[in-house]
């Protein structure tokens, strides 16, 4: 099982719930959709939109987010000054602090393209996800960033991105 397969369901609890507690996330949720050019079936009310929709977009989240940590190792082996993401599986919310801390450093570089605060960002992690999360950014360790090549960096991926998004040319 991918990454993405392991913390899309949490994230679509998170998201859902996020949605149905604040009703201008959900309506800059529908914007985001529509300027993307999807035409998903919202509902006026957070609660009566199918399930479907919130896992869509969670799975979106988790995949900005794997790209987010893999570019961060990336550029690391390129700006030493740049520190590991090392974290403790103590909560969601101490992991979410660590990556918005490490992305904060990656900004002070630059690449804002991949780095800034995007609608996803305002999710707060859920707890369901701490071991998941915990073991995919210990799994990033295995790797010698130095080292990759294209051919390596695309192992990774199919690591962490289910065999049927693959083949795709979108998640939505």
């Amino acid at each position: 099982e991918s990454a993405v397969e392991r913390l899309t369901p949490p994230f679509t609890y998170a998201m859902r719930k996020h949605c149905e507690a604040d009703s201008r996330f959900y309506r800059r949720l529908q914007g985001w959709a529509y300027a993307q050019g999807w035409h998903p079936s919202f509902k006026a009310k957070p609660e009566e939109t199918v399930q479907e929709i919130y896992e869509r977009y969670a799975r979106i989240a988790v995949y900005l987010l794997v790209n987010k940590v893999l570019f961060y190792n990336i550029v690391r082996t390129h700006h030493p000054e740049l520190p590991e993401i090392q974290v403790e599986p103590k909560s969601a919310r101490r992991i979410q602090q660590v990556l918005r801390e490490r992305f904060k450093d990656v900004l002070r570089i630059d690449y804002e393209t991949v780095f800034k605060d995007d609608l996803f960002s305002e999710i707060l992690f859920p707890k369901g996800a701490v071991e998941d999360m915990t073991r995919f950014l210990r799994d990033f360790d295995a790797y010698n960033f130095h080292k990759v090549n294209y051919e390596i960096l695309g192992r990774v991926y199919e690591n962490l991105i289910p065999e049927g998004d693959r083949d795709r040319k979108s998640v939505v």
